[in-house]
């Protein structure tokens, strides 16, 4: 998960650029049967696909992009873990607070565990330096939940000393599971 971390900064400016233009008052359930969830945002949201680097080899993450308002990005990386990853639910949780923080030089202001139905998940709160300034600049809230051989990682991405958007959360708490047997 380190490996996703590094580039958001970049990422989440270019979901606010593209997004901002197309940003409405009006919030919708989006559903991605393919992926296993669904999800409701001010606008649809934009989606990509890249390979990315996992414990044991790699995984072709989608990443689901969006705004909540005009410095607010909402990102959601969908993946298989790796059939060689037989790390315990633990170490994983331990393994991605320490990639999410090293990657940006984060300083952890919270962490709480979560569950989406019977699944086991995590919050990470935390402040974050741009790979290329001295300073950090952005807070990230990250949730990510472990779903038998699925990873569902979302972030919010918003700038330092404000507080986070109620749009931020509203997004969070959406996220549902939709096959039945996850449920």
């Amino acid at each position: 998960m380190k490996h996703i971390v590094p580039g958001l900064g970049s990422l989440a400016l270019f979901v606010l650029v593209i997004t901002a233009g197309a940003q409405t008052d009006s919030w919708k359930e989006y559903v991605y049967t393919g992926d296993g969830f669904a999800i409701s945002s001010p606008a649809e949201p934009a989606r990509s696909s890249q390979p990315i680097y996992v414990v044991g080899g790699t995984a072709d993450a989608h990443i689901y992009t969006s705004a909540a308002n005009s410095n607010t990005a909402l990102l959601l990386f969908v993946y298989e873990r790796h059939g060689n990853d037989k790390r315990s639910l633990q170490q994983i949780h331990a393994q991605a607070q320490e990639g999410a923080l090293g990657s940006v030089n984060g300083k952890l202001r919270a962490r709480s565990d979560l569950a989406l139905g019977k699944y086991q998940g995590a919050e990470l709160e935390f402040e974050a330096q741009h790979p290329e300034l001295d300073t950090k600049t952005h807070q990230v809230r990250s949730r990510y939940y472990v779903v038998g051989r699925k990873m569902y990682h979302l972030l919010a991405i918003a700038p330092l000393g404000e507080p986070f958007p109620t749009d931020a959360e509203r997004w969070f708490k959406s996220f549902r599971l939709t096959t039945a047997a996850d449920r």
